[in-house]
């Protein structure tokens, strides 16, 4: 193969389209959580109870929020969803 030859398969590679990135998934919801920090057998733990879900509102940007609880200290820590942990299924 030539030079003259070596280009043209240069310029075909380069213009063989590339396949778009795949979107990433849409999410639904956010799971709500309150954390409390305690300590056992000298170590800091923290306890994650799930306490809600965010939705985000179908006109732009922002959630609805729906709590079953409330936390003692005013903190929540909003999440997605971890599909690896099957309780988000119940």
């Amino acid at each position: 193969m030539n030079n003259r030859n070596q280009g043209q398969s240069n310029r075909q590679q380069a213009l063989t389209p590339t396949p778009a990135p795949t979107p990433a998934p849409t999410v639904s919801h956010m799971n709500v959580f309150t954390v409390d920090e305690y300590e056992r057998d000298g170590k800091t733990q923290k306890r994650w109870t799930k306490i809600g879900a965010a939705f985000p509102h179908k006109e732009g940007s922002g959630f609805s929020i729906e709590l079953k609880a409330f936390p003692v200290d005013g903190r929540l820590v909003v999440l997605p969803p971890d599909h690896a942990d099957d309780r988000n299924n119940k």
